[in-house]
């Protein structure tokens, strides 16, 4: 089935939910910087306006938000008890975990965009986005996206996939992992 036709069918919270937290079999590798990388700027490749389809473009890797940034709670959660209370360590500061599956920004280069403000080296226009993980939605999408069934599940299906159960890595504020 493609992506596309099931833009009818509406999203619903267990897709939400599988995508924060992917089989790893399901997660594409992490693009560096110089990779390349497809682009979807409008949900569903259709322009809001016109309803025209609008193609994704291929587009290079120019940043990449470091794992290491904790004020992001798609990179870092906070480690709560089992009442909810946040948990402190020793000296008072707040707990936290890697997310179970990171979502950083990406900075990508639209080479045949042209940016008023001189864009990446005068050339193109630099977006900053997020892996596209639900359905049709806006984002970067690893190059061999069109071949993932994945892309295409509906959320009945979504709900009967297995997700890794994940213990969070309890690590101090402000340490760095390992």
């Amino acid at each position: 089935m493609d992506e596309l036709a099931t833009r009818l069918v509406p999203w619903a919270d267990v897709e939400f939910a599988h995508a924060r937290n992917r089989p790893h079999g399901e997660r594409p590798e992490l693009p560096s910087v110089g990779d390349r990388v497809w682009y979807r700027h409008q949900h569903w490749e259709r322009d809001p306006v016109t309803g025209a389809m609008v193609a994704v473009e291929l587009c290079t890797v120019v940043g990449r938000q470091s794992l290491d940034d904790r004020a992001d709670a798609n990179l870092w959660q906070p480690v709560r008890d089992p009442v909810g209370r946040p948990v402190l360590d020793d000296t008072g500061g707040q707990v936290f975990a890697p997310a179970p599956d990171p979502w950083p920004y990406l900075d990508l280069l639209r080479p045949d965009r042209v940016n008023p403000r001189g864009g990446f080296a005068g050339f193109g226009e630099v977006v900053r986005t997020r892996e596209a993980r639900v359905r049709g939605s806006a984002g970067w999408l690893p190059l061999d996206y069109r071949d993932r069934p994945e892309r295409a599940r509906l959320p009945a299906d979504t709900a009967r996939v297995l997700r890794p159960v994940v213990d969070p890595a309890i690590v101090r504020a402000g340490v760095g992992p390992g």
